[in-house]
């Protein structure tokens, strides 16, 4: 708590704690909840900043692909559970491509990976484009989204995208592979604000997959903005001690100087 206090910038502090007292680098940076720009300044490692703070990594990521594949690798390697990367991988890759390429890294069996997604709440447009990421065709889609069980209005919609938006095809796929009734695809396709009339027929541009090498990883962090120079703490008023004479007994004495 002192290094913040008498003004020494976080990456020095960082390196004070590890250099001095033998703190791995990484608990010294959470000792002083430093942020990923100033653990990279500091000197840690890419597994090291997303086993710690991947949040501030993936929110500077552009819609790269293949920086979402190192990212998704990265953070498997510092540790986290696929499920927390998924979690993840939805909640931030800003892209359908950022999104499937991160997915088809961490997990390499397209049903466990659609799972994934869905049970994280991915939207229907991302669980699309994993599905073609994976090689999956649009009926083998309705197939993993059946057995993940997705909901109806999932099913429709991540449909409606891998048949390139025709009615006749998501309808055929949607009763005939996912089980569902005519009525419940002309519902979840309404509710979705889709209507026969008016729809162009839209063809998802291709993924293109990439080889995923960690020894890049440094790229994921140079996005990350330069550490802001934190302001220095006001440093506390020392009063002249009480002596226990000057108390004179009274207790009340003592409690209204600790305030």
């Amino acid at each position: 708590g002192l290094l913040p206090v008498i003004g020494v910038p976080m990456p020095d502090g960082i390196r004070a704690l590890h250099d001095r007292w033998d703190l791995p680098l990484v608990k010294a940076a959470e000792a002083l909840d430093a942020t990923a720009a100033e653990m990279r300044a500091a000197g840690c490692t890419p597994v090291e900043i997303m086993g710690s703070r991947p949040r501030d990594v993936l929110r500077t990521l552009p819609a790269e692909p293949h920086l979402w594949e190192l990212a998704a690798g990265t953070m498997a390697a510092a540790g986290h559970a696929t499920g927390t990367i998924s979690a993840h991988l939805v909640a931030h890759a800003p892209t359908v491509d950022a999104f499937a390429a991160g997915l088809e890294v961490l997990v390499d069996e397209p049903g466990e990976g659609i799972g994934l997604a869905i049970r994280h709440g991915a939207h229907a447009e991302y669980v699309a484009g994993a599905s073609e990421q994976y090689g999956l065709s649009p009926a083998e889609t309705a197939t993993v989204l059946n057995d993940a069980g997705a909901t109806p209005q999932l099913v429709v919609e991540t449909l409606w995208e891998r048949c390139d938006r025709d009615l006749e095809a998501t309808t055929k796929l949607a009763t005939e592979t996912a089980h569902l009734e005519p009525r419940q695809v002309a519902q979840c396709l309404e509710a979705a604000g889709i209507t026969e009339t008016g729809i162009e027929k839209l063809t998802a541009a291709s993924i293109a997959s990439s080889v995923f090498d960690i020894g890049d990883a440094e790229s994921l962090l140079a996005m990350l903005p330069e550490p802001i120079e934190r302001a220095t703490r006001a440093t506390p008023t020392i009063t002249a001690p009480v002596e226990p004479a000057d108390l004179d007994g009274d207790p009340t004495q003592f409690i209204g100087l600790h305030r």
